[in-house]
């Protein structure tokens, strides 16, 4: 009898015990923190310098390269052959950006400079030797949207967030012609029809080497195709979401917030191209920092009780944070 109750109290405890395991387990569950962190630059003229260094030192789960990853010479455009000569030369093993793009999952989209000429659009005749050399160098790149004619946008998905990386370039008019166009119908038709499948518990990232929001005269900006930038925006609006905007191109670093609302963009330029000479600062209470040396971007994305908590900082060739902004 009295071996018979203490086999009984052994097995209650032993009731016990499982169903506390199970209460820590949901709420440990409840508690986890998941996370995600992409780097993110532009303008490369060489593979070479600290700076590869410093974003391979932060570990993140992605590398966007968002333009200018080569600055094409005049013989080079037209010849593929010769275009994967200049990539090879920025990104082989030997340097230490090959070394960051081997070790660290890597995309890259074009803006103009390893697209060909300067400020180029759909004008560029010599535009498939570029594209193939692209499509064949950045083989890591997710597969471009087949629905849009020759453009290299892709869509990436992960838990925490759906990236839409866009082709500033193929469909791209002049800004001051009648009915401009930047990213064209086709492809703004396609995005806008993606995001309104993104599940709200994943943050909305878009990105391009044109910049998205800063007004700019005289310079490449999406705000200068009127038209389509506020159609962009109407539709970003109506989302009621955070966005996060990311872009380079302008050889300086800055957050911006569009006005009243949980819109933000970062642009992170150069990598290792010169910095901006004379510019002037995008000023007010929607700017965030401002900096004019080499630079790359971190976006920071945890998850925690179903909550996104969302941060964007921009870091010196050495590593050293600059600024940053909480998106909320």
């Amino acid at each position: 009898m009295f071996d018979i109750c203490i086999i009984q109290f052994f097995i209650k405890k032993i009731k016990v015990t499982k169903e506390l395991i199970f209460s820590l387990l949901l709420l440990l569950i409840a508690h986890t923190v998941y996370a995600e962190k992409i780097a993110f630059g532009s303008c490369a003229s060489s593979g070479e310098g600290q700076i590869w260094n410093s974003v391979r030192s932060e570990n993140p789960d992605l590398f966007l390269l968002l333009g200018d990853v080569v600055y094409l010479h005049k013989e080079s455009l037209g010849n593929s052959d010769k275009i994967t000569e200049q990539l090879k030369a920025n990104y082989n093993l030997t340097t230490p950006a090959g070394q960051l793009i081997d070790q660290i999952r890597t995309f890259a989209i074009w803006d103009d400079h390893d697209y060909g000429p300067n400020n180029a659009g759909s004008e560029f005749k010599a535009a498939d030797a570029t594209r193939e050399s692209y499509k064949k160098f950045w083989k890591n790149n997710p597969s471009p949207i087949t629905s849009l004619s020759k453009s290299l946008s892709f869509n990436y998905e992960q838990e925490l967030y759906s990236l839409f990386v866009l082709d500033g370039r193929t469909y791209r008019t002049k800004s001051k012609i009648k009915d401009s166009q930047l990213f064209g119908k086709e492809q703004i038709d396609w995005l806008f029809g993606s995001l309104k499948r993104v599940p709200t518990n994943k943050l909305i990232i878009i990105a391009s080497g044109t910049t998205f929001l800063l007004e700019s005269k005289g310079k490449e900006s999406f705000v200068r195709y009127k038209q389509e930038h506020k159609q962009f925006l109407d539709n970003l609006l109506s989302l009621k979401r955070p966005v996060v905007l990311l872009s380079g191109d302008r050889h300086f670093a800055q957050i911006l917030q569009y006005p009243n609302s949980q819109i933000y963009e970062a642009i992170s330029s150069p990598l290792t191209a010169p910095v901006a000479g004379k510019h002037k600062q995008f000023k007010g209470k929607y700017s965030t920092g401002f900096l004019a040396e080499h630079n790359f971007g971190i976006l920071e994305i945890d998850k925690e009780r179903e909550k996104l908590i969302v941060k964007v900082k921009i870091l010196n060739s050495k590593a050293e944070t600059k600024f940053e902004s909480l998106v909320q």
